[in-house]
C-alpha cells in the first residue's frame, strides 16, 4: 500500500498536471455523448497489461506505479466533473 500510495498526489496524474501544466498531461477526461472518445478506456487497458505484466515479473515498483495509476483512471472516469467536454468549454472561454 505504501508504495501505492507514492504514486499518487503529487507522484500522480495530477502531481504532473500541476509540475508541467498542458506538457505531456494524461488525459484522463471522457465525453459520453461521443463513442468514439476511448482515449480513457486504452489508458486504462495499457495499464491493467503493464500490471499485469509488472506482477508476472515480480517488479513491485512498476506494478505500485501501474495499480495507482490505474485506480486514478478508473476512478476519474467515474466522476462526473470528468465527463464533461473540458476541451470545447476551455476552447469556448479562453478562444
Amino acid at each position: 500500500i505504501k508504495r501505492i500510495l507514492h504514486y499518487e498526489g503529487n507522484n500522480g496524474p495530477d502531481g504532473v498536471k500541476r509540475k508541467s501544466p498542458s506538457v505531456d498531461e494524461p488525459w484522463h477526461y471522457i465525453d459520453p455523448k461521443k463513442s468514439h472518445d476511448r482515449e480513457l478506456l486504452h489508458m486504462i487497458s495499457d495499464h491493467i497489461q503493464n500490471l499485469a505484466q509488472a506482477l508476472t515479473e515480480d517488479n513491485h515498483e512498476r506494478a505500485a506505479f501501474e495499480a495507482a495509476w490505474l485506480a486514478h483512471a478508473i476512478v476519474d472516469g467515474l466522476t462526473p466533473a470528468h465527463h464533461f467536454p473540458l476541451a470545447d468549454t476551455i476552447e469556448e472561454l479562453f478562444g
